[in-house]
């Protein structure tokens, strides 16, 4: 029910500028409110920061025909070192690959399952009288898995391996980087693809060629993209991530400073903006 008053013209001034400030205290408060939810996005659990290089360790193995010999011995001590630096907790994978590739061991494999591979990559005797190098026991891919080298296929099937079991980590590929200069540029392909994946690096451990060591213009490319620290003789542990949090968290001191000026606010809207009330007149 409403009454008309005979002086309501006189209240329209006051009525304009209650409802001019509730729409001003209103818009304020909804800034705030955007503001906290923007600044405080993404911090309910701590996250790793920076490039993962953590998680899973897929490892392609090259093992093409010119993988043999002197070379063997450097692929055993290279897995045995992902072993240790995996432990007990991580886990790996394995692709072995030549002109093609297949999947050995998928990803989230424990690190203790790579052992059976070792030995064939480890020295049982002393070196044979007419290369001099170490007698190994024969591997089962001399004969049926050892023609051509296709790096790109073995970058593609540990890609597809971490995609398919939603995994990230690290890819270590073990190779002489011998390739067939026609997959040249399917595995630079393959290698960009990989490093516009976050949750994926790349390790490059180059395998000594023939009795004359590492040509090393073999590891330009992979230098070149991947940077000089991600291609090495040897296997370099990657570091601890960092977690946010970890040394002990912020204050979030914008979000309690926001809180207070909704709260003034709000405070400000209840003493100013009220609604017109009658009252008695005491006079």
């Amino acid at each position: 029910m409403r009454l008309p008053l005979a002086d309501a013209r006189e209240l329209s001034g006051a009525a304009r500028r209650t409802a001019g400030l509730r729409l001003v205290l209103a818009a304020f408060l909804t800034g705030l409110v955007a503001f906290a939810v923007a600044t405080s996005g993404g911090s309910v659990s701590p996250h790793p920061l920076g490039r993962s290089a953590t998680g899973n360790t897929e490892i392609v193995l090259d093992v093409s025909g010119s993988v043999s010999g002197l070379t063997l011995p450097p692929v055993g001590r290279t897995m045995r070192a992902i072993m240790r630096a995996t432990g007990t907790t991580g886990t790996i994978g394995l692709v072995l690959f030549s002109d093609s590739a297949e999947e050995a061991l998928p990803p989230g494999t424990p690190a203790k399952e790579l052992k059976p591979f070792v030995r064939f990559f480890t020295p049982i005797g002393g070196s044979t009288r007419d290369t001099g190098a170490p007698q190994l026991p024969l591997n089962p891919w001399t004969v049926t898995f050892s023609d051509g080298t296709k790096i790109s296929a073995g970058l593609a099937a540990a890609r597809r391996a971490l995609v398919r079991d939603h995994m990230g980590g690290r890819i270590v590929l073990i190779s002489d980087l011998v390739d067939d200069m026609r997959d040249v540029p399917a595995a630079r392909s393959e290698l960009v693809r990989d490093l516009r994946n976050p949750k994926v690096s790349v390790q490059v451990v180059p395998l000594p060629t023939g009795i004359f060591g590492s040509d090393d213009s073999d590891s330009a490319m992979y230098r070149s993209l991947l940077g000089k620290d991600a291609v090495s003789r040897t296997y370099r542990q990657p570091p601890a991530p960092k977690v946010a949090g970890a040394t002990g968290a912020r204050f979030p001191g914008g979000l309690v400073g926001i809180t207070l000026l909704a709260a003034a606010a709000l405070a400000v809207f209840e003493l100013v903006a009220i609604t017109l009330r009658w009252r008695e007149d005491r006079t």
